[in-house]
């Protein structure tokens, strides 16, 4: 009995720190990943060596209480990645990549322009 309570309790716990903040991949719009990945093809058209083909580490990043625009922040060593977008039927999202904290490429794009 004691070691089904303490499963129920470990298990509980875990869905609290995801719900909390763990995101990952799998539960990140598709959408986004698409305008994530244009950006990066697009900064890498420009003559900036953004990493492809790894695995970025993703948060919502959206402030609590905030309604009607969402962000999430893709990380990877010295880069992030932020993609934000308002909550409407066709958005359109900011991109913006950072090296070392700082601002190196920004771009938009609609919904319907997305690779």
């Amino acid at each position: 009995m004691k070691k089904l309570a303490s499963i129920i309790l470990v298990t509980f716990l875990m869905g609290m720190l995801c719900i909390a903040g763990c995101n990952t991949l799998e539960n990140t719009p598709v959408s986004v990943l698409r305008a994530r990945d244009w950006a990066i093809e697009e900064a890498r058209n420009t003559g900036i060596d953004v990493p492809q083909n790894v695995t970025w580490n993703v948060q919502n990043t959206t402030p609590p209480m905030l309604l009607g625009y969402t962000t999430y922040t893709f990380t990877f060593g010295r880069f992030r990645i932020e993609v934000g977008y308002p909550v409407v039927l066709s958005p359109m999202y900011t991109v913006v990549i950072f090296e070392n904290g700082t601002p190196i490429w920004e771009g938009t794009v609609e919904e319907q322009n997305l690779p």
